[in-house]
């Protein structure tokens, strides 16, 4: 047995008790702690109007025989705050039952908390907006800059990240001002012919983690990518820069016959890295790409 909806789901309207009731329950063992800014970002969507009905849960452990709070730890402590909600919310309850610990853990997997907000857009923005400089960085370039972080960490699991987790990242210094460097190099738009082949999140994501190795370097190179500015075609800046002009994301290996100007996130993100390590350690590189290969370091 994994886990085992008790009853059916009930809605209720939020109230400061029903907060207070979840919020004070024990947390499932090995819940992560709970997360001020996330919270911070949470009470401006509320203030904004920005909720939808939220997913609470419950879980009961017959190895324990503990009932655990499964889903609903940065709303319930929010929506405690208030005597009267800014803008009336609903949440679903769900009451599960579990034999082990184990499956315990597999329920808590399953939650997601971009489900109790509008979208991932709204949870992005709201993330923004607690910093002065972000919040006048038009959403889009947050977006690309939010996607292109997550990837660059996780890869191709990144969508299974949380989608307040992956907006957290705007809150870490380092983080801000790669947003900040971005947003000057790639503009506020991706119709600028001159910018379009770096608005794409494996480009950004190569450019976050070179942006992680040296600042001055990544603006240099990424700047002599986009424009084409190689003292010859044969340095690293100018092979990566005629490969993301003949390139578009798509499933690589398709058989099409626009198959040969396709590129996987995957393969556009390696042969971004491979270009950096290249031009950085001052050799040539024809961005080999092996999809089964290990994703190189930024150096």
């Amino acid at each position: 047995m994994s886990y085992e909806l008790v009853g059916t789901p009930q809605t209720e309207k939020i109230t400061q008790s029903l907060a207070i009731k979840f919020r004070d329950m024990d947390p499932v063992p090995h819940d992560r702690p709970l997360n001020p800014k996330r919270l911070t970002a949470y009470r401006k969507m509320l203030n904004a109007g920005l909720f939808r009905p939220v997913q609470w849960a419950t879980v009961h452990c017959n190895e324990t025989q503990a009932t655990y709070r499964a889903n609903g730890k940065h709303t319930s402590n929010l929506f405690a705050e208030f005597e009267n909600l800014p803008q009336d919310v609903y949440a679903t309850v769900e009451h599960y039952h579990c034999d082990s610990l184990d499956d315990v853990a597999r329920l808590y997997a399953t939650f997601d908390s971009r489900t109790q907000v509008r979208t991932t857009n709204d949870i992005n923005r709201a993330f923004a907006a607690i910093d002065d400089d972000l919040s006048q960085i038009p959403t889009k370039v947050i977006n690309l800059c939010v996607t292109a972080m997550a990837y660059a960490k996780y890869h191709g699991e990144y969508a299974k990240v949380p989608a307040a987790e992956r907006a957290e990242a705007l809150l870490e210094h380092a983080n801000k001002q790669f947003v900040l460097w971005v947003y000057e190099v790639i503009g506020s738009t991706s119709s600028n012919e001159t910018y379009r082949l770096l608005w794409r999140s494996p480009v950004v994501a190569a450019m976050y983690s070179t942006f992680q190795k040296s600042r001055r370097d990544s603006n240099e190179f990424w700047m002599a990518v986009r424009d084409g500015t190689g003292v010859t075609p044969k340095t690293p800046d100018r092979v990566l820069n005629r490969f993301l002009l003949s390139r578009t994301i798509g499933k690589s290996g398709a058989t099409s016959k626009h198959a040969s100007a396709l590129a996987s996130p995957r393969e556009m993100f390696v042969k971004c890295l491979h270009a950096w390590n290249a031009w950085r350690r001052d050799l040539p590189t024809d961005l080999k790409y092996h999809a089964q290969g290990k994703i190189p370091a930024a150096v």
